[in-house]
């Protein structure tokens, strides 16, 4: 499941994903049941698990996975809702839980998740489920398995209400550039980019090849969830000659860094 915490609206969106979804799997590994994309990932040492699912989930969905949570206990076996309810309960769940707890998030990140959710009422918590939606459909493998495939446009017709509200309000233009020999990029990073909100204006091909993503224009809060999202550590590199800007803005050049941790 993935959890989607809105904290300025203070709203929890639950997202149900059947274990038999079949999805591509970024690095090359080709197509795989979701069920099975961690344990794909531990057996890479260079990669891990929730490594791996992540950039799943982000490039499936096309919403940024900030992070996620493994547990190793009893909360294993509950329903995702049961877990989150639990969450936002106990002031002291939270540390009862982290010695059978596996994560990438900080100490801190933790902390503010929990006392995020805690401020969510029980009538602001929703649940998606992709099983009974119109956005997955059944198929067969020729090996005789039955899956679930995504429709891309009803998937985000589906999660329309996901957006950063922080970037739906700042109404920032942005133009997305592919500074790469690998087709398609752009308009993966435009898909993202929309469904948390961002109003994409071009969708081109960069005349310079780069090997890091860049980011121009003017600063903002949607300027800085790019960087997050595109830009590994945030940092962007000094070198931005040869970089034309557009009529957008905002400029994002993808480079040959996003291209290895699709």
């Amino acid at each position: 499941s993935l959890i989607s915490f809105n904290p300025k609206e203070e709203k929890i969106t639950l997202i149900d994903i059947p274990h038999s979804t079949y999805m591509e799997v970024p690095g090359g590994f080709g197509m795989w049941q979701i069920r099975s994309i961690y344990d794909l990932g531990e057996t890479q040492k260079d990669i891990g698990g929730g490594r791996l699912l992540k950039k799943s989930l982000t490039q499936f969905l096309a919403l940024p996975v900030d992070g996620f949570l493994l547990f190793l206990d009893q909360f294993s076996q509950k329903e995702p809702i049961e877990v989150i309810s639990e969450l936002r309960e106990s002031p002291f769940t939270l540390i009862g839980i982290l010695p059978n707890l596996k994560t990438d998030l900080t100490l801190f990140e933790l902390i503010r998740f929990k006392v995020g959710l805690s401020s969510v009422r029980f009538d602001k918590i929703s649940e998606i489920d992709l099983a009974n939606s119109n956005s997955l459909g059944k198929e067969r493998l020729a090996d005789g398995t039955d899956v679930f495939i995504a429709d891309p446009i009803k998937l985000d017709s589906l999660l329309s209400d996901l957006v950063d509200p922080i970037i739906h309000s700042e109404h920032k233009t942005i133009a997305v550039f592919n500074a790469t020999n690998h087709p398609n990029l752009a308009q993966k990073a435009a898909r993202l980019i929309s469904n948390i909100g961002g109003d994409v204006i071009i969708i081109s091909n960069s005349e310079k090849r780069l090997a890091k993503t860049q980011i121009l224009g003017e600063q903002s809060k949607t300027k800085e969830r790019l960087k997050q999202i595109f830009i590994e550590n945030g940092k962007i590199e000094p070198n931005l000659e040869g970089l034309a800007s557009s009529r957008a803005q905002i400029d994002l050049f993808l480079g040959e860094d996003y291209f290895k941790n699709l």
